[in-house]
């Protein structure tokens, strides 16, 4: 694993964290699971929405990492579909929306839907870490304060 400058200011730590990554773009994924990884996620990935839904059945991530502009249904498919879901399924997981287009109609769109976060490519490696640890501690608090 490359100790290099890219993960030289990385601190965050994301062990136990189960990222999963919906993106079709191979340069995009293989930096993300190189960064997630190096802050200590497992890393998972689907290249479309249908692909993505279908893993879903399968296993439930932490959080989910989705750009917006996948072939075939659209990363708003996907966000629909996954809200649509019941909690014990996924339903309620936190999700990022990642997109290098259209900020302005994207980002409050993508969060209309139910994604938690945006983020906008090209992506700031510190900021994708720490919007991952921050949004889990929301959840957490969340959950607790729900429990309380």
């Amino acid at each position: 694993m490359s100790t290099g400058p890219a993960h030289a200011k990385l601190s965050i730590d994301l062990s136990g964290i189960h990222a999963f990554v919906v993106e079709d773009n191979e340069d995009a994924r293989e930096l993300l699971r190189e960064v997630l990884t190096y802050c200590g996620a497992l890393v998972h990935f689907s290249t479309t929405t249908e692909a993505a839904l279908a893993h879903l059945a399968q296993f439930l991530p932490t959080v989910i990492l989705c750009d917006l502009a996948l072939p075939g249904a659209d990363g708003f498919a996907f966000i629909r579909a996954l809200r649509a879901l019941p909690p014990a399924r996924g339903g309620q997981l936190p999700a990022i929306a990642i997109s290098a287009h259209y900020e302005d109609f994207a980002r409050p769109e993508a969060l209309r839907l139910g994604f938690n976060e945006f983020l906008r490519k090209p992506l700031n490696l510190d900021q994708v870490c720490g919007t991952i640890a921050r949004l889990l501690r929301a959840d957490e608090r969340a959950a607790t304060e729900t429990l309380g």
